[in-house]
């Protein structure tokens, strides 16, 4: 993925002043100064991405790859359509922070990979899901989840760290997700972690926005999910400057 580029804007012919305004000019211009710097808002930090670096890292599952509509429609590359962001992706299909998916694919638990999150340099690093840890004990899960955000926060001690949790998938029954949710919850409170809770928040609550398989987003499930994740990345402290559309588009 790259980052989007801006047009710069047409300049403009500056106005025309009379000399007898020169002796006048440096006193506004004080005036001007010292009013501003009481009430103008401080700049939020620069999120543009600086010597290659992605402003987000998205570590996940086959949510994150697109699974069969492919990594260019997926939700990291919708979240990087809609903002200012330039976002590396890490998915890997049917893994977790305890389920390592298929091992003889390559494939690995979120904790073992966040050495490549570190290699990225990234300012924001997304952690999100899984259901795919639905068949593991709670406290597995909690220890598995505390043991990749101390890493991340070891490796990357100057990136803003975001957990999300899994969604109501119409396949999994809900106290089984709740209980993988609860599980994250009490890993992020423990560590610190912000901590995004998508059933408690009603994300992805229509059916309709899941392919036939009750498990995977379709298109539109996809740019859903998007869009709400703009929306609690705003809401929890990015600036609203890198934002060049608004998180609500569907």
């Amino acid at each position: 993925m790259s980052p989007l580029s801006t047009a710069p804007a047409s300049a403009s012919r500056p106005a025309r002043r009379s000399p007898r305004d020169h002796g006048l000019l440096p006193i506004l211009c004080i005036l001007t100064t010292l009013l501003l710097a009481g009430c103008a808002p401080s700049p939020g930090p620069d999120l543009s991405p600086t010597n290659g670096s992605p402003v987000l890292y998205v570590l996940g599952d086959s949510y994150a790859t697109g699974f069969t509509h492919g990594e260019d429609n997926a939700y990291p590359e919708v979240i990087e359509d809609r903002t200012c962001w330039d976002v590396e992706v890490d998915g890997e299909d049917g893994t977790g922070y305890v389920n390592s998916g298929s091992r003889k694919n390559g494939q690995s638990t979120y904790p073992e990979r966040v050495p490549r999150a570190a290699s990225a340099h990234p300012r924001i690093v997304l952690i999100q899901g899984s259901d795919n840890d639905i068949r593991y004990p709670p406290e597995q899960i909690t220890r598995a989840a505390e043991r990749t955000y101390d890493e991340v926060r070891t490796a990357l001690p100057d990136a803003r760290l975001v957990a999300v949790g899994p969604v109501q998938v119409p396949a999994i029954p809900l106290p089984q997700l709740e209980r993988v949710r609860d599980a994250l919850e009490r890993a992020t409170a423990a560590k610190d972690v912000q901590f995004i809770d998508p059933i408690a928040l009603n994300w992805m609550s229509d059916p309709r926005l899941f392919e036939s398989d009750g498990a995977h987003p379709t298109l539109r499930g996809h740019r859903h999910l998007a869009s709400d994740i703009i929306r609690q990345l705003w809401v929890g402290g990015s600036p609203t400057e890198c934002i060049s559309t608004s998180p609500s588009r569907r």
